[in-house]
């Protein structure tokens, strides 16, 4: 789309998605290059023009996509200074929120499942309706936790539940639904801000997922994980390359960021391209690294049956804990710029 000004404006070409902006009276507007912004459509002129509101600034802006009136959108600043060019940028904007939520100290997915068990544990402070609602969510949970045998329905059924539908009615709404239901009912005094903050970073996740990147930017999807028996929870992120290998094969990025009960903080990265595959394990003390190099024979000969060219796989310690190391890699993945971790949590 193309920003004009505030109320008079000086007619600019642009390119097809992207907004430029100048203001008639030689006026800098306060938007800096690489910056995102957060931006409300607040009206439309007479003339078929938006009125975007950012900040306290609104400016008159021809849209060359459909802008429902009343809609908050993400814009990257392609350039800045007087003429400014902006451009929708709702995976970043989405990507952005997952980095503000891990900055703010809400806790790991670990935490959810233990949550869940201790306001069970509340006894006669819940209804017997909502009891055994929780109790459903919190068996459904577990048993979409992975185990020791590998279980891809299991992923495959977590990952659908985390679409979003109008009304939960049941055990079998999705899971970000029963979260949300489960909160407006609970009592005040329950204690549920653990609960609270893993359904925010898991519709932040949700809402990642759902947009789509700029044309010739790579894809990247970030998605929750659990296992079996409460032992363990994270996150993985699911990267494509943004071109082919010369011989047409697509490249995948496998990066996981998970708790363990007995291994401890676990990053580990897979590159998967046709069939060839390969991977690093990095972990937060020896003892669990030398347990785990051990184990690496055993991995690859299980690979190497599933019909995969094996390559190197190795183990070493990790350069950083598992919250910063996930931050940089959804914003590597997005393409922000890096940002501080204040006040967190592990």
């Amino acid at each position: 789309m193309k920003i004009t000004g505030f109320s008079s404006f000086k007619e600019i070409r642009s390119a097809t998605g992207t907004a430029r902006c100048q203001d008639a009276a030689g006026r800098q507007l306060p938007f800096a290059a690489g910056e995102l912004v957060r931006g409300k459509i607040t009206g439309l002129t007479p003339g078929g023009k938006v009125l975007l509101t950012i900040g306290e600034t609104t400016v008159e802006a021809r849209s060359e996509v459909a802008l429902k009136v009343g809609g908050e959108f993400w814009f990257e600043v392609r350039q800045g200074g007087a003429e400014p060019w902006l451009a929708l940028a709702e995976k970043k904007g989405a990507a952005q929120e997952v980095v503000r939520l891990m900055a703010s100290g809400s806790p790991s997915l670990t935490r959810l499942l233990p949550a869940l068990a201790a306001l069970l544990a509340q006894g006669e402070a819940l209804t017997p309706e909502l009891r055994a609602r929780l109790d459903a969510l919190l068996q459904s949970l577990t048993a979409s936790g992975q185990g020791k045998e590998p279980a891809p329905e299991k992923l495959l059924l977590l990952l659908s539940s985390l679409r979003s539908s109008r009304v939960a009615t049941s055990a079998e709404a999705p899971l970000l639904d029963q979260l949300a239901k489960l909160l407006a009912e609970l009592p005040a005094e329950s204690g549920g801000e653990a609960v609270a903050r893993s359904h925010a970073m898991l519709s932040a996740m949700a809402h990642c997922n759902q947009q789509m990147p700029p044309q010739h930017q790579p894809l990247f999807w970030l998605f929750p994980c659990f296992f079996a028996m409460g032992e363990g929870a994270g996150s993985w992120l699911l990267q494509t390359a943004a071109e082919e290998s010369p011989q047409g094969e697509a490249s995948h990025t496998l990066s996981f960021f998970l708790e363990m009960s007995r291994l401890g903080e676990l990053q580990f990265q897979m590159t998967v391209q046709g069939e060839q595959v390969a991977g690093a394990f990095y972990l937060a003390n020896e003892a669990a690294m030398d347990h785990l190099r051990q184990e690496l024979p055993e991995l690859k000969e299980r690979l190497a049956g599933l019909g995969y060219r094996v390559g190197a796989f190795s183990c070493a310690l990790a350069r950083e804990r598992l919250l910063p190391a996930l931050k940089s890699a959804v914003e590597q993945a997005a393409g922000l710029a890096p940002t501080r971790l204040l006040d967190v949590k592990a």
